[in-house]
């Protein structure tokens, strides 16, 4: 849970839509999410590894909680993918649009995510 709470602790996930970073940015960090949710790893952008544990629906206790946070991030990810879109096409018209729905998704995982961690004894992450 504590590694779990390091992967989570990311401006893509703290910071509200309207940071400086690009939503583009933040589908990767979703996916870098997905990727240690699954086997455990989690890696630089340059492929360095940062973390390695067991997949965390493999860890007893964490276990139930991992179908949500999952669900959750599944949201948030169907919530920026068309923000991207947008973005690559210059449609910024339709990335101020989607904001609400990406925030709604971003805060409903972080809640998830503190639910998790508070359940298993692990301090919650701050985010706006």
């Amino acid at each position: 849970m504590r590694q779990l709470r390091v992967v989570f602790d990311r401006p893509a996930f703290i910071h509200s839509s309207d940071s400086e970073w690009s939503h583009g940015e933040q589908l990767q960090a979703i996916k870098d999410v997905e990727e240690f949710l699954s086997t455990g790893q989690l890696s630089t952008r340059d492929v360095r590894f940062v973390l390695r544990s067991l997949p965390a629906s493999s860890v007893p206790g964490v276990r139930s909680h991992m179908s949500h946070v999952r669900r959750t991030l599944r949201a948030l990810r169907r919530a920026v993918t068309p923000a991207v879109k947008a973005e690559q096409e210059g449609d910024y018209i339709e990335v101020v649009r989607l904001r609400s729905s990406i925030e709604a998704a971003r805060v409903d995982l972080m809640r998830m995510v503190n639910s998790a961690l508070n359940a298993n004894d692990v301090g919650p992450i701050d985010f706006d």
